[in-house]
């Protein structure tokens, strides 16, 4: 066998029956994979019921059961030793792949193309990017051009990660046991993030490539895990805090262009990061002027709510720093009344736009 493709679940009927069946229809078998089920104390008896079902009609498909809850760390490390095959292919079971993309991850692996790689992850709800990867910048780690177009360039672009996203990848298993899996000491959330970033460390190549891709749900798979991430966000950044690049300015830079870099903005903080004025003045940015609004731990900015009129009929260009650029994106009536052209919205993902082109 030369693919195992591992899933670690604890989800409703509908969930896991849309995906087992979209997963039987989008990768062709014979002989090529094999599908590695675990369910992590999963007490949906319908779900069960549907998954040893499965095992009985197909013979590469695979189920096991974990008595007690142990987490997406122990649940995919206990699937991984049952598996065959010679390389991994992580799905998390709220991830729907397209037709082929597990047969693209794999031929990247075994063509040598990359030690670690992540297909494009989209939402479903609105065609937008998910995630192609990890960067980070001051203990952060956000997907890499979440909220982008799916034709945009920068998102058809192959390319290295510092971390990628576990939820659809793949690699050697003699890869993944040579960094000894994933550390159970994360219950569900950073072990994958830490394993891809040892394998960078260690002079590997972690690869985002866009032509495998899939929709994902987000947040399916690990539903049911009540343990709190704020522990395990401790753990992981207390260990890679001195050892990680920060990298947004990398993502930001291709995308300020020379027009751009002409003009000196005003500055209105939207963002609750704290790194911000070393990535503006890494980019070379100039500013007339900043201020932070009260709403930038919010979700939904409202500029009514956070700005004088006087805002409106400001003469210089503004530029918005968000967390994500989609907060902001509520305020057309605002945007047409300012109209301005050169004002613009960078966020921590990696994403430049237009204020016009927001509304």
């Amino acid at each position: 066998m030369k693919n195992s493709i591992i899933i670690s679940l604890d989800n409703d009927y509908f969930l896991v029956n849309n995906f087992v069946e979209n997963l039987l229809m989008c990768t062709s078998f014979e002989n090529k994979h094999e599908i590695i089920v675990v369910s992590d104390s999963c007490k949906n008896v319908e779900t069960l019921s549907y998954l040893q079902n499965i095992q009985k009609k197909y013979s590469f498909f695979h189920f096991y059961e974990l008595p007690e809850k142990k987490g997406y760390s122990v649940a995919n490390n206990y699937a991984v030793s049952k598996a065959s095959g010679e390389i991994l292919t992580f799905l998390n079971s709220d991830v729907f792949p397209q037709k082929g993309s597990i047969d693209i991850l794999v031929d990247h692996i075994e063509n040598g193309l990359a030690d670690a790689v992540q297909g494009l992850l989209i939402f479903p709800q609105n065609g937008k990017v998910q995630s192609t990867g990890h960067l980070f910048i001051e203990s952060m780690a956000p997907h890499v051009y979440q909220g982008k177009k799916v034709d945009d360039p920068l998102v058809l672009q192959e390319g290295a990660r510092q971390a990628l996203t576990t939820a659809f990848l793949a690699m050697k298993k003699s890869t993944f046991l040579q960094y000894e899996g994933f550390d159970e000491c994360y219950y569900n959330a950073y072990e994958g993030r830490e394993l891809t970033l040892k394998i960078c460390n260690s002079g590997g190549l972690c690869l985002y490539t866009p032509k495998a891709i899939a929709f994902h749900c987000m947040g399916g798979t690990r539903k049911f895990i009540s343990k709190n991430e704020s522990q395990q966000k401790g753990i992981f950044w207390s260990r890679w805090n001195t050892k990680i690049k920060c990298d947004l300015k990398d993502y930001l830079r291709p995308q300020f262009t020379l027009e751009m870099q002409k003009h000196s903005y005003f500055i209105i903080n939207c963002s609750y990061l704290i790194g911000w004025d070393k990535v503006l003045q890494e980019l070379n940015i100039s500013a007339s002027d900043m201020i932070e609004i009260k709403d930038r731990f919010g979700t939904n900015i409202n500029m009514y709510y956070n700005l004088p009129y006087s805002a409106i009929a400001y003469n210089g260009p503004y530029l918005f720093l968000t967390n994500k650029i989609d907060e902001i994106r509520s305020n057309r009536n605002w945007i047409e009344l300012r109209n301005n052209p050169l004002d613009l919205a960078m966020d921590v993902h990696g994403n430049i736009e237009r204020l016009s082109n927001l509304i």
